[in-house]
């Protein structure tokens, strides 16, 4: 498959999290490598800290940004991923700030929803 996006979604409070910056420079590292942009759907205030870190950590990255906290809402989101999309998750375990209970049974339901994709699920430290 030739990916022509990376669909990521990082739960609102993911820039909170110890794990930050390692899953935003990989994910940066892996849009370069590929050549494609990144889809991020996350909350206002995650954007505006993920912009602040692209800039200030020099990371030449084209991030396409949705907004998006309702997690109530996430498998109606996850429907609308493309054929060929590269899928990335955020999430989190419980205690963490970004922790959600929505995120308990999520990766396999990623699986069922999206059999054919790719896709990549990131628990931070």
């Amino acid at each position: 498959i030739k990916h022509k996006a990376i669909f990521a979604l990082a739960p609102p409070g993911a820039e909170l999290e110890v794990g930050f910056p390692i899953w935003l420079h990989k994910l940066a590292k892996l849009s370069v490598e590929l050549s494609i942009p990144v889809n991020l759907h996350c909350a206002a205030r995650t954007r505006s800290t993920i912009e602040t870190f692209c800039v200030a950590n020099k990371l030449d990255v084209a991030i396409n940004f949705e907004s998006f906290s309702n997690w109530g809402e996430v498998m109606t989101l996850l429907g609308k991923v493309s054929d060929t999309d590269l899928v990335m998750l955020v999430c989190a375990r419980r205690g963490h700030f970004s922790y959600n209970h929505y995120m308990d049974r999520l990766p396999t339901k990623l699986e069922k929803l999206l059999p054919n994709h790719n896709r990549i699920v990131v628990y931070p430290q």
